[in-house]
């Protein structure tokens, strides 16, 4: 199936993906080999094909729903930024470290704000 996206959709992923790569390489952290909070850890074979598979699905989804299709161009910056890790590194360099939370990164922040934009575009057009 073609995936047919427009240029500021790219941008926007490229620009995700960039500032991602670019915080993992000037601050230190350590290699989280699994998933969110540590799941799946020493999977990074299968952790590579289900991220490029959603990777591929969510392009999918912009396509056909074009309201969406800027929030889900961060959510993909993301996913491919810790794929881009995954494939170099087998793990996802994590270096936001809160006490309270599991360590993180850029990507991870730009799933997590995509992610809360689609859910509040879904809201106000439930609200109108």
């Amino acid at each position: 199936m073609r995936v047919k996206l427009n240029f500021k959709f790219a941008w926007i992923a490229l620009l995700v993906v960039v500032l991602d790569l670019i915080t993992k390489y000037l601050f230190s952290g350590f290699l989280n080999t699994g998933m969110a909070f540590g799941l799946f850890s020493g999977y990074n074979s299968l952790l590579i094909v289900i991220t490029a598979f959603m990777i591929f699905i969510l392009m999918q989804i912009a396509t056909k729903y074009k309201e969406y299709r800027y929030a889900l161009a961060v959510v993909v910056g993301g996913a491919l930024g810790n794929l881009v890790d995954r494939i170099l590194y087998s793990g996802v360099r994590d270096f936001i470290n809160l006490s309270f939370w599991p360590a993180f990164n850029l990507a991870d922040v730009a799933v997590v704000v995509g992610v809360i934009w689609i859910g509040v575009l879904i809201w106000k057009q439930k609200t109108i």
